[in-house]
């Protein structure tokens, strides 16, 4: 009897876990319906963690076409290009060396990764939302600047 308590506890614990680390990634994609709908249908860690890589693949892209537009603008103007292509080397490098100093336990080659991968996975969608933001105000201010 004690222990089927104990599996009983431990299932309870397991569950009100999981519902938290679902409440920690809806708060992360608050702009992303993709991601939303994801999510309510993610049943296991591991779904989430393929909703977390979906929506990081898809803020890549818009941070992509963001540089893309940058550098389109600033064609005829080769001192604005250099610095918009540094801009994208230091962001990048800053994003990784963050998420690794948040996590610097965290090993990609490890076998077992998926709480800390999902963790990583995480935090890289938030700071890529946060730069999506600064390319945007970026843009705005490049586009006031040459009219």
């Amino acid at each position: 009897m004690r222990s089927i308590t104990i599996v009983i506890l431990l299932v309870f614990s397991s569950f009100c876990c999981w519902a938290e680390e679902l409440q920690q990634y809806d708060a992360v994609a608050e702009e992303s319906k993709e991601y939303r709908v994801c999510m309510e249908r993610a049943t296991n860690q591991i779904l989430a963690l393929l909703c977390a890589a979906q929506e990081e693949d898809s803020l890549n892209a818009g941070i992509d076409m963001r540089y893309r537009q940058l550098l389109s603008r600033a064609a005829n103007q080769p001192n604005a290009a250099v610095k918009i292509k540094n801009l994208r080397k230091a962001w990048v490098a800053y994003r990784d060396a963050y998420v690794e100093a948040m996590f610097p336990e965290y090993d990609e080659s490890s076998q077992y990764r998926a709480g800390p991968r999902r963790e990583t996975d995480l935090l890289r969608v938030k700071l890529d939302q946060q730069h999506i933001k600064a390319l945007d105000e970026l843009s705005e201010q490049s586009t006031t600047l040459h009219k």
